[in-house]
């Protein structure tokens, strides 16, 4: 009689909440993606992506990567996904803490997604947004740019603040094309 399914494939694996990445990268079985999203900083939307190239590439998703669609769900196998995961998918930025203040903010390093530190800084997203756009160099001189792969803004924290703090202590000279308004006095 033929085998449909190996061990691995036959155990699916009950999510614990309490469970650290690392304790869910280690277990072996199957999961279904929506729940490995609620322990993991992916989305399924990220997931389908890299199953989705890798497709396109020619290559086989579920060896590659351990993830399959079966009769419209997401399936991962988690002996092949964590290793993938690990090399491919681990976000290159951190949490931000929400105990965390201003000043706390800027003691951290790495890098941060602009729309989780933005409620902490005393700009707005859009405002930082707007600097960035008009920088040459806006990844080296503010610390913020737009990755292109993730579509979306990032912090690198060390840049980011030492632009701070030198707008903050008033050394950074207004941009030619901003004029001072009425209530500035010179």
């Amino acid at each position: 009689m033929t085998h449909v399914f190996d061990k691995e494939e036959q155990t699916l694996i009950p999510i614990n909440p309490d469970w650290s990445a690392e304790t869910l990268l280690r277990q072996k079985g199957m999961i279904r993606v929506v729940n490995l999203v609620e322990l993991l900083p992916v989305t399924s939307r990220e997931i389908r992506r890299e199953h989705d190239k890798l497709a396109a590439e020619g290559r086989d998703p579920y060896r590659v990567m351990g993830v399959r669609k079966v009769l419209g769900a997401w399936y991962l196998r988690m002996s092949v996904f964590a290793p993938y995961y690990r090399a491919h998918l681990v976000p290159i930025f951190r949490s931000v803490n929400p105990t965390w203040d201003k000043n706390t903010l800027l003691e951290q390093d790495g890098v941060f997604l602009l729309s989780d530190i933005q409620h902490i800084t005393p700009f707005s997203g859009h405002q930082l947004r707007y600097q960035a756009r008009r920088l040459a160099k806006p990844r080296e001189t503010m610390g913020v740019y737009k990755d292109p792969e993730l579509n979306r803004y990032l912090v690198e924290m060390p840049a980011f603040r030492r632009w701070l703090f030198k707008l903050w202590a008033g050394d950074n000279p207004r941009p030619p094309d901003q004029n001072p308004s009425e209530t500035e006095t010179p």
